[in-house]
């Protein structure tokens, strides 16, 4: 019943994809700027429109075989497929850490999937939302703390070894270079 890790990471390549291809074609019309909003938003709408459709699945899904749900077994409200989009943030920022939890969770939840209480299963699954073990509250497993412990130690790594280096030369460099007043003078 529920969606197979492999099943879920083919669908989330195929997705990817879809906007490597969008990303080019909007590339070559419009700044930076403007095509960093506009695709934020078309991520925003694409997942949330097509996760809250009679599909319930993005294209990736789709293709896969797969669809969202709510803990209930329904489909999702454009609302609750929006908290659930924003909800990846969290799995987005242990640098897709939060992914692997579903290896190791008897459901195959992602972090964002407990975060937003829905679930990936199959399309033409019978789901019963008897069989299914309640959870009260989101629960974080181990596999997900580990993650976010990990991305958290990494990122301060980044800092420390590439960013702190960087800014100390390029502040060795402002502080030698000759004021605009002593070129004046």
């Amino acid at each position: 019943m529920n969606a197979s890790i492999w099943k879920r990471f083919w669908a989330f390549v195929i997705d990817v994809l879809v906007f490597v291809v969008l990303f080019w074609a909007l590339a070559q019309v419009m700044d930076n700027f403007s095509l960093s909003v506009v695709l934020l938003v078309l991520i925003w709408l694409y997942y949330a429109f097509l996760e809250s459709s009679p599909w319930q699945a993005s294209l990736g899904k789709r293709i896969m075989g797969l669809k969202v749900v709510d803990k209930r077994g329904r489909r999702l409200s454009f609302g609750k497929a929006s908290r659930r989009l924003l909800s990846r943030i969290f799995t987005n920022f242990t640098f897709y850490f939060g992914f692997f939890s579903a290896a190791f969770d008897k459901q195959n939840k992602t972090l964002h999937d407990k975060l937003s209480k829905s679930m990936v299963i199959s399309q033409n699954a019978d789901f019963d939302p008897n069989n299914m073990e309640e959870e009260d509250e989101p629960t974080l497993t181990l596999v997900t703390l580990v993650s976010v412990l990990l991305a958290l130690i990494f990122v301060s790594l980044l800092v420390w070894w590439v960013v702190l280096p960087q800014y100390q030369q390029f502040d060795a460099k402002v502080k030698s270079a000759p004021s605009p007043t002593d070129t004046i003078k």
